[in-house]
């Protein structure tokens, strides 16, 4: 599969001021290294970092910075970093690409793709959804372990919860 851009949605990410830095979370982390390894795998042109983040190094810095450390060239990154949510990150990466028909690698957590492909799909017709972080595998382990509750799993669906939201939200705006 070839793509000409990578695009990577960020996700949160936390100012420790103790140590008065700016670090990835875990969404953005796993959204980022799928999207490197989408990247060198698929030959695409540009490996796009998006989003802004309410912390004092944007999302999309936090991923160039950490893209360049694992072997993408810094002329081949792109920075987005106005987005502040998914209809957002669209637009933004509308305004980017003046060609429609380029072939996008999108990456985001596997419960956000769908919101997200559905608002890259108003701009652009030749996306391709690159799912990172799923919040469910294929169970493992003693049939007698898989049922011991576990914190994990209130996580998850706070998380399912949120998405659920957002897309009504959108439908409700109709945006």
């Amino acid at each position: 599969m070839t793509m000409d851009v990578i695009a990577v949605l960020s996700g949160t990410n936390y100012d420790i001021q103790t140590l008065a830095d700016t670090f990835p979370g875990e969404t953005t982390t796993v959204r980022l290294v799928h999207a490197v390894r989408m990247y060198k795998q698929c030959g695409a042109k540009y490996l796009v970092c998006s989003g802004k983040g309410g912390t004092r190094v944007s999302g999309a810095e936090l991923m160039a910075q950490m893209a360049e450390s694992f072997g993408v060239p810094g002329h081949r990154i792109r920075l987005e970093a106005k987005s502040r949510n998914t209809h957002e990150h669209a637009v933004e990466f509308n305004k980017m690409f003046a060609d429609k028909d380029i072939r996008i690698g999108l990456v985001t957590s596997a419960w956000h793709m769908k919101r997200s492909e559905a608002e890259f799909r108003k701009y652009f017709k030749n996306v391709q959804p690159l799912p990172a972080g799923f919040l469910y595998t294929s169970p493992a382990g003693t049939a007698a372990v898989r049922f011991i509750p576990q914190s994990r799993w209130l996580f998850n669906n706070t998380v399912v919860m949120r998405e659920y939201v957002g897309s009504l939200w959108y439908k409700f705006k109709n945006i």
